[in-house]
């Protein structure tokens, strides 16, 4: 009973280290759609922006109503993303506070030190590895587990064995009607009240039972017993493998998720530098006449694409780097 005991201590903390991994990645995904968010704000400012010179352009005679219309197409497609963008940190905010057991996540309030955690993560380096999953609580149940079956093993094989048992009874009554005789010296009686005390001392009956008992005729229900145990045993090695292998499984995404978004992030800020002066050099064409709206709008458009995937690897990056440090204790 007391393996099985620790057995269901070692899966709360499990659930408690799980609870702690869920809240690590859905604070790094709020933080991200927060900044998706902003990202969204900038395109529409970008967009606003532009909207007013070619309004004064359109005025001149530089450009035509169809440039004009078209920037208006576009702004309202940037406010319908800022509005997904807006939802999504909604959601991903619910997410947060139910794992935090807070009910209005709008009170939520998060820092975020995303540059300093970045240089961090590249002035360590590697992470060192040092790994033990027999130290998860995960494993130490299955371990507990293991254990319990192997006493219960034992246990039935003591059905094998003769068993002596020692038994005893004690007993008495008493009843508020009976009267004690009293012998008097002129050779007479006297009914005297008879004392509960008296009673149960005179009325006391005992016995002690010695038993021994020789398992003769049921060897096979104790052999299927036996049997039976000994498959529980294999069945929980068996499940103690597959959470390792499990545990195993899980820190290699991780870790592989950690090393495909470092590469990811570094592509990802040099796509966003390139694509930010880009959008900048056509803007500056565009505005001359040089270039026609499709130009400008392509480089929007992946000047959006390179921010929203700046901030998604790099956020991915943190989330699972400090998953590494704190849930598998890697420095």
């Amino acid at each position: 009973k007391q393996k099985g005991y620790d057995a269901f201590v070692m899966d709360e903390l499990s659930l408690r280290k799980d609870i702690s991994r869920d809240v690590i990645v859905a604070y790094y995904n709020v933080l991200c759609a927060i900044k998706n968010t902003e990202s969204a704000q900038l395109i529409e400012k970008i967009i606003t922006e532009q909207l007013l010179i070619v309004e004064t352009q359109v005025g001149v005679g530089v450009k035509t109503e169809a440039d004009l219309l078209q920037l208006k197409s576009r702004l309202c497609s940037s406010q319908n993303d800022l509005v997904l963008a807006n939802n999504a940190m909604k959601m991903a905010l619910l997410e947060l506070g139910q794992l935090m057991n807070v009910a209005d996540y709008s009170d939520i309030r998060l820092q975020n030190d995303d540059e300093n955690e970045i240089r961090q993560i590249y002035v360590m380096g590697d992470n060192n590895v040092n790994v033990s999953f027999q130290d998860f609580p995960e494993y130490r149940a299955e371990v507990l587990r293991v254990a319990s079956a192997q006493y219960a093993v034992k246990v039935a094989k003591s059905s094998y064995f003769p068993t002596l048992s020692l038994s005893g009874s004690y007993g008495s009554n008493y009843s508020s009607a009976r009267q004690k005789v009293l012998s008097l010296e002129n050779n007479t009686t006297q009914n005297i009240k008879y004392p509960p005390i008296e009673q149960w001392t005179d009325n006391a009956n005992a016995y002690i039972t010695l038993t021994l008992q020789i398992p003769i005729f049921n060897g096979m229900r104790v052999k299927n017993n036996v049997k039976q145990a000994e498959c529980a045993v294999r069945d929980a090695y068996y499940t103690m493998s597959l959470v390792e292998k499990q545990l195993a499984k899980e820190y290699e995404q991780i870790r592989n998720d950690y090393e495909a978004a470092c590469q990811r992030y570094e592509s990802a800020s040099e796509q966003l530098k390139y694509t930010s002066e880009v959008l900048r050099q056509i803007k500056d064409q565009y505005e001359c006449g040089k270039c026609d709206y499709l130009t400008w709008s392509n480089a929007l458009v992946e000047y959006a694409k390179a921010q929203y995937e700046a901030n998604n690897t790099k956020y991915t990056l943190i989330s699972t780097n400090k998953l590494l440090q704190t849930y598998y204790d890697i420095n």
